[in-house]
């Protein structure tokens, strides 16, 4: 179903997201992964979206491996981490997110990460990882 122009939740409509994450709440900081995934606004009475999204990493420590999480898309909120890959075989567990930053155009959440896997390299582990992500409104 997709809504009527003139909807003002835009309750139907489709984005697609590809944010980077970085390991500060800056525009200069590194990037250790990328966010990227399907948003659904769900809602006809609230901009609520649905998220799904896989988190790919980059850096030296999880390159390869990805996150999958899915979940509402609020101000803050959480997201169920449904599975993962390579250093998150089998992952399961929260990522909660805030917003930290908001500047003219973007705006900054802080994702703290809470994952349970089983490594190739161990039986089994948890983990917390603390990251931020720059959403852009344009």
């Amino acid at each position: 179903m997709i809504s009527p122009p003139n909807d003002p939740a835009q309750f139907g409509q489709i984005a697609v997201g590809d944010w980077p994450v970085l390991v500060a709440p800056e525009a200069t900081a590194a990037i250790v992964a990328r966010a990227k995934g399907i948003h659904v606004q769900t809602d006809r009475g609230a901009a609520t979206w649905f998220t799904s999204l896989s988190i790919l990493f980059s850096d030296t420590r999880f390159g390869g491996s990805t996150i999958e999480t899915s979940g509402m898309r609020i101000n803050d909120g959480e997201w169920a981490i449904t599975g993962g890959t390579g250093q998150f075989a089998t992952a399961r567990g929260t990522i909660k997110f805030k917003e930290v930053k908001a500047v003219p155009q973007q705006s900054y959440k802080q994702l703290d990460i809470h994952a349970y896997y089983i490594p190739s390299d161990v039986n089994t582990t948890g983990s917390t990882i603390k990251y931020y992500t720059e959403l852009s409104s344009a």
